[in-house]
């Protein structure tokens, strides 16, 4: 293989050579660092990014699993209820009263708030008076459930259906809404 003498290239040629390799140089070094370098950082953010979301949807997944698992024990609790239904001992008005201010007392304990309280209209049986408590709270899902298996493991009977959860849990809770059943004592 033969040298290249340099020295023996007419100028012009060697211009363009030099020009060439200027102009290679440039566009290498503009393309590096206008357009790998910017595109490279926003692939890593991305990455990160996308990775962060994973997780806040793996977490999601968890609470989902969890949540059915907590509804599908409250069915089932509600089904007991109501098959021991025809069981349940009948108390006085004012008994009433006091177990609607045991039920907030718990409630509040669980961190959830009884934002609405309305009685619907009695349905009377022979032996004894139902009377439908209609709430909207709202609160943890967690707190939800643990307030009404609270009120459950009272000695006063206490009747839960037609619970529903009426929208996404936010920071101050999920809000719901049930009707608790209070027995009284038929005249």
């Amino acid at each position: 293989m033969g040298k290249i003498d340099l020295a023996g290239l007419p100028k012009e040629i060697l211009q363009l050579v030099v020009l060439g390799l200027m102009l290679f140089g440039g566009g290498g070094w503009a393309y590096v660092t206008y357009l790998w370098i910017p595109t490279s950082d926003k692939i890593a953010a991305l990455k990160t990014r996308v990775e962060a979301n994973r997780k806040v949807i793996d977490a999601a997944r968890g609470q989902e699993a969890e949540l059915k698992g907590t509804l599908l024990r409250l069915k089932s609790i509600q089904e007991e209820a109501a098959s021991a239904g025809a069981e349940f001992p009948v108390v006085s008005m004012r008994e009433n009263f006091n177990a609607i201010v045991t039920m907030e007392v718990l409630m509040n304990r669980y961190g959830v708030s009884v934002e609405n309280m309305s009685v619907a209209a009695p349905k009377k049986t022979e032996s004894y008076i139902e009377l439908p408590v209609r709430l909207d709270v709202r609160g943890p899902f967690q707190g939800i459930a643990n307030s009404i298996a609270a009120l459950a493991l009272q000695p006063r009977l206490y009747n839960f259906q037609d619970v529903s959860f009426s929208g996404p849990e936010t920071e101050t809770g999920i809000p719901a809404k049930l009707t608790m059943l209070l027995y009284e004592r038929a005249l």
